[in-house]
């Protein structure tokens, strides 16, 4: 009788095991290994669709000069980076990240917003995301070591009085959070995730 007992305990056992095994493997491919998938066409970050609130912002994304910049991560991985310089920027620069499964070039229509403020825009492709390496997505946890760096490298770029803000959506709203919790230097003067934009476009009376 107790050898029947522990053989149904060792099989009971075994199938969760193997059930939580799968369960993890597939949530993992799901949600965290990187797919780089392709944007729907009914949510069209970068693209110009019918009736598109962004249509400027995105010729204007389209059209603007920018420059590729590549940083390598403390895991060495080869992360990329739009640069777009506003001759009146004056040493600020805005860092925006995307969100989850995204590029940067989804972040055409808040580039614009913050070049018009008098941004010059840094545009990075998280681990794992666009032309950046990486094999797993990391929802903004190792991503804050790879944004310390990205600030490190514009303070070298523009010097000691350069002034950063940081903006996310989605993810990279997370990521910004990540980032903000860390020891940043002087020159970062600012933080945004989504839920601010109706706080900050009041106090920069952006209409």
């Amino acid at each position: 009788m107790k050898k029947k007992t522990l053989k149904i305990a060792l099989t009971a056992l075994g199938a969760t095991s193997a059930t939580l095994l799968y369960s993890s493997i597939y949530f993992y491919k799901q949600a965290v290994k990187n797919k780089k998938t392709n944007t729907s066409p009914d949510y069209d970050l970068i693209n110009v669709v019918p009736n598109d609130p962004w249509e400027a912002e995105k010729l204007w994304f389209q059209k603007v000069d920018r420059d590729v910049l590549t940083l390598y991560s403390q895991d060495d991985l080869a992360l990329k980076a739009l640069l777009i310089e506003n001759p009146e920027a004056g040493g600020k620069v805005a860092i925006l990240a995307h969100g989850y499964s995204g590029t940067s070039k989804e972040m055409a229509p808040f580039a614009k917003l913050f070049y018009d403020l008098g941004f010059t825009i840094l545009l990075p492709d998280a681990r794992g995301h666009g032309d950046s390496e990486g094999d797993y997505i990391g929802f903004g946890w190792p991503e804050r070591h790879d944004y310390l760096a990205w600030i490190d490298s514009l303070i070298n770029r523009y010097g000691q009085d350069t002034e950063i803000v940081l903006f996310g959506i989605s993810m990279g709203g997370a990521t910004v959070l990540n980032v903000s919790g860390e020891a940043l230097p002087d020159q970062v003067k600012a933080s945004w995730k989504t839920a601010d934009i109706a706080l900050w476009k009041k106090n920069w009376a952006i209409n």
